[in-house]
């Protein structure tokens, strides 16, 4: 966040300098908007005030760059969830151009104080579960003996909640196919950087999601619930997952990054 040091506008000259990216203008509103955390098109195109087919080439054109991803929902056929791909993209929109004139004149303190809520839960908080899901994609299998298969997120339908239930990381069992109606389902987890520890009532809520996906024809019967932290994990649940071992997993950032294993 100095001005003096290169990293403070590096995420403005890629994205602007990158041949493909004409109107600049456009491309930075866009990118501000998903990175404040709206990711479908509607919703976007509504924030600016233009129609979301509009924005198609815009969102390709990101695409197509490494700018955002588009990730698929796991089970069921809908549009795509937009985001943005690059933490220091996100951190230039967010915080570095918004403040950039604070910053400039040296109060970075200041500046840091009052973005830190949007650090935690717009770029930490995203990356965290990014990278809890690439663990689970990548390493499960060698490090956790997970038998996993195509590895995603999904909204699961729940009359309790009208918006259904977000689930961060979810695995179909090896050899099924995304995007059918009554596919095995072999992990169900949650990543939260912080906040507070994790306890027993995420794991109630993992297994509340179970019972959804069951209900909605998807063998969940040997499903593993797992559980990903950055300050660790309450007692009860430490000790429930120890009572039910190869069931419920906890990760936290020693076994993301594979320190002391």
């Amino acid at each position: 966040m100095r001005p003096s040091m290169p990293l403070f506008d590096e995420a403005h000259r890629v994205v602007h300098e990158d041949p493909r990216i004409r109107d600049t203008a456009t491309y930075s509103s866009v990118l501000t908007v998903v990175a404040a955390g709206e990711s479908s098109p509607t919703k976007i195109g509504g924030l600016l005030g233009r129609p979301p087919t509009s924005l198609a080439h815009q969102l390709g054109m990101l695409a197509a760059a490494g700018f955002i991803d588009r990730r698929q929902d796991l089970l069921l056929e809908r549009r795509p969830v937009v985001t943005v791909a690059d933490q220091l993209v996100r951190l230039y929109q967010l915080v570095i151009e918004p403040y950039q004139a604070d910053l400039e004149a040296g109060r970075a303190r200041q500046v840091w104080s009052e973005v830190g809520h949007t650090v935690e839960s717009k770029i930490l908080g995203p990356h965290f579960e990014a990278l809890a899901t690439e663990w689970v994609s990548r390493y499960a299998s060698d490090e956790a003996g997970l038998a996993l298969g195509a590895v995603g997120q999904s909204v699961v339908a729940c009359r309790e909640h009208k918006t259904g239930h977000e689930v961060d990381i979810l695995a179909l069992a090896r050899g099924a196919r995304p995007r059918t109606h009554d596919a095995p389902i072999a992990f169900i987890g949650e990543a939260k950087y912080r906040d507070r520890r994790p306890g027993l009532a995420e794991l109630r809520r993992l297994e509340h999601v179970a019972d959804l996906l069951t209900a909605a024809a998807h063998d969940t019967s040997a499903a593993t619930f797992g559980l990903f932290s950055g300050i660790g994990f309450t007692e009860d649940l430490v000790a429930e997952a120890a009572r039910r071992r190869g069931r419920v997993l906890l990760v936290g950032l020693e076994a993301l990054y594979g320190v002391g294993g």
